[in-house]
């Protein structure tokens, strides 16, 4: 079995360039998700289409306000 990704992604003459929409570093200051090439001879699939995301909110963030 192979990987999957979550990416935009960009065709190329070579292949399909995935890129990461999430920023977010490491603590050497290196990208957590980066970019990757497939290239054709990898036999790389589009599965499906990302329609929906969400960021889920810690637990301590909710504010709760009881009306009479």
């Amino acid at each position: 079995m192979g990987n999957a990704f979550i990416k935009c992604v960009t065709v190329e003459e070579d292949g399909l360039l995935l890129q990461s929409l999430n920023i977010e570093e490491d603590q050497n200051g290196e990208r957590k998700f980066p970019d990757i090439k497939l290239y054709w001879d990898d036999n790389p699939r589009i599965i499906g289409k990302v329609v929906a995301a969400f960021t889920p909110i810690e637990r301590d963030f909710f504010i709760f306000r009881l009306s009479n």
